[in-house]
C-alpha cells in the first residue's frame, strides 16, 4: 500500500503534530524552519529518540527546531491548559476532557488525552509527550512510520502527499475491541449499512474559560470488526489515517 497524506480536502495518512504543516508553509512566515524539521523526519534515528517514562510516551528531538509561535499555529492558536517552568525550561501541557452525550455520564478513569511540550532553554521544542492512549491504539513501529511518511511527503498545494512509503503491517491496524479499550466509550456510535463509526468528542481544558469552547473530535469508521479510517482534529487542524487498503493491498500481492 502506498498511503498518502492529506489535509481537509481528501482522505490520507497523517498526525496530530503534522496536520498544521500546511499552513505553516503557506503562512511563510516559518517556512525554513518547517522545511528542516520536515527534513529531519526522513532521518528519524539521527533527529529524533522515541522515549518511554512515567509522564508517558515521548519524541524527544535532538536538534530541535520549532517554538512556541510555531506550535501555536499548528494549533490553530488553542492556547495550552496550563504553562509551568521546569529547570529553566517552559512546559505546556494540553488536556483535552472526554465528553459524553450523557452530561450525568461518570467520567471514565484515564481516557482523557494529554499532551505535553517541553521548551528547552533556548524556547525550542526538545520534549512532546503524546497521549498513552495512542501508544495503546497503535502498535510501537507505527508512529515512527507514520512520521518518516509525513517527511518523505511531498507538497501540493494545501495537502501533503506521500508518493512513495514503506507498506503497513497488517498486524498494525487495531480492531473495534482495540479502540474501545484504548479511547473508552464513545460519544456516540453509528451504524451505516456495513460501516460502524465510533464517534468521540474532547474539550481543551483552558485556564480562562473561552466563551465558546474548543472542541475536538475523534471518528473510528469500522468494517468487519477491523479500524479502516481515523479521522479527527486532536492538535488543531482535521486529519485522516486511511487504514482500508492494507488487507487489500497485502492480497494482492499474495
Amino acid at each position: 500500500m502506498k498511503p498518502f497524506l492529506r489535509g481537509r480536502s481528501g482522505i490520507g495518512l497523517c498526525l496530530c503534530l503534522v496536520v498544521g504543516v500546511c499552513a505553516l508553509f503557506l503562512s511563510g512566515c516559518t517556512l525554513f524552519r518547517l522545511f528542516q524539521f520536515k527534513s529531519q523526519l526522513t532521518r528519524l534515528d539521527k533527529h529524533f529518540v522515541f522515549e518511554k517514562s512515567p509522564g508517558g510516551p515521548a519524541i524527544r528531538g535532538l536538534k530541535p527546531l520549532l517554538m512556541p509561535e510555531d506550535i501555536l499555529l499548528l494549533s490553530n492558536d488553542t492556547r495550552p491548559s496550563s504553562v509551568s517552568n521546569d529547570g529553566g525550561k517552559t512546559v505546556w501541557q494540553y488536556i483535552q476532557r472526554k465528553v459524553y452525550k450523557d452530561k450525568h455520564h461518570i467520567s471514565e478513569i484515564g481516557k482523557d488525552l494529554r499532551f505535553t511540550l517541553e521548551f528547552n532553554t533556548k524556547n525550542l521544542l526538545e520534549r512532546c509527550y503524546y497521549p498513552v492512549q495512542f501508544s495503546n491504539l497503535f502498535s510501537p513501529e507505527f508512529v515512527p512510520y507514520m512520521l518518516e511518511t509525513m517527511g518523505n511527503a511531498q507538497i501540493e498545494g494545501t495537502n501533503l502527499v506521500a508518493k512513495e512509503s514503506k507498506p503497513i503491517q497488517k498486524q498494525w491496524v487495531p480492531d473495534q475491541d482495540r479502540v474501545i479499550q484504548a479511547l473508552g466509550e464513545p460519544y456516540e456510535t453509528l451504524v451505516s449499512k456495513n460501516v460502524t463509526i465510533l464517534a468521540y468528542r474532547y474539550e481543551v481544558e483552558q485556564t480562562v474559560r473561552p466563551t465558546k469552547p474548543i472542541q475536538t473530535w475523534i471518528q473510528v469508521q469500522v468494517q468487519q470488526g477491523k479500524v479502516v479510517v481515523i479521522k479527527g482534529n486532536v492538535f488543531g487542524g482535521e486529519m485522516t489515517l486511511n487504514l482500508a487498503s492494507v488487507d487489500s493491498d497485502q492480497q494482492r500481492k499474495k
